[in-house]
């Protein structure tokens, strides 16, 4: 937890854009996808600290007992 925010729950941008009836894992995935592309256009300073964020997410994902998305590598998944 950095700056009194929880960087393992999802941030609810699922959930204002898809209403809520939307399930916590594809809250996960919708957050993992939405990092994924902010890295693509990152500065290489940044590439850090959102790969951070993201081994974040996989983290609480895997707590929520959500499956391991298909575009994550599994040796990303074994290490959160």
């Amino acid at each position: 937890e950095i700056t009194g925010i929880d960087l393992e729950a999802t941030t609810g941008r699922a959930e204002e854009i898809y209403g809520p009836d939307i399930g916590i894992c594809q809250q996960y995935e919708f957050d993992l996808v939405e990092l994924a592309q902010r890295t693509e256009g990152a500065a290489w300073w940044e590439k850090p600290l959102l790969g951070f964020n993201i081994r974040q997410k996989l983290k609480g994902m895997k707590k929520a007992g959500c499956s391991k998305p298909s575009f994550t590598p599994q040796i990303d998944w074994d290490r959160v």
